[in-house]
């Protein structure tokens, strides 16, 4: 009987311990720092966003967490280089390999497909007023870009490259 006590005495204190532990939420998404600006641009994230900005104004920690954390199951778009959503769509084997799982997508996205010639996001008007740079980094060479709209771009790796910017 005493063992019992001192089983049962035992277990509640653990389970007490635990219950005031603080658990900080593990993102489920990890995004390396060289491939974090393709994949999420804070001020493009809470303009696309009304609900976003109204939460969490311009706080570009705080948006990228919502995202990581919430914003990539939601299929919200935080970078006009990539979409998960659009990921998916148009890559028929990560759909056959991901389904409709966004997360699993993202971190194909992050830890291979970034330097595959995959299809990331729709391409949009450029606009009139367009600056436009090709920089090279560890992920391939990248099209950057700045005018009056956005253009969205595939990074890709290798040799020979085009850009069809209209």
């Amino acid at each position: 009987m005493k063992k019992l006590i001192r089983l049962t005495a035992w277990c509640l204190t653990i389970i007490m311990v635990v219950a005031v532990i603080p658990f900080q939420a593990i993102a489920a998404v990890s995004v390396p720092s060289n491939v974090k600006s393709v994949v999420f641009d804070a001020t493009y994230y809470a303009n696309k966003y009304a609900d976003l900005k109204a939460a969490f104004g311009t706080d570009a920690t705080r948006l990228y967490n919502h995202f990581i954390n919430n914003g990539v199951k939601e299929g919200r778009q935080a970078s006009p280089m990539f979409s998960v959503d659009y990921y998916l769509k148009n890559n028929a084997d990560l759909k056959a390999a991901f389904g409709s799982n966004r997360e699993s997508a993202l971190n194909h996205f992050v830890t291979c497909g970034i330097n595959e010639p995959r299809v990331t996001a729709p391409v949009v008007d450029l606009g009139t007023n367009i600056d436009v740079r090709i920089a090279m980094s560890s992920g391939g060479m990248n099209l950057g870009y700045s005018g009056t709209n956005v253009c969205t771009v595939t990074p890709v790796v290798g040799a020979e490259q085009s850009w069809k910017l209209t």
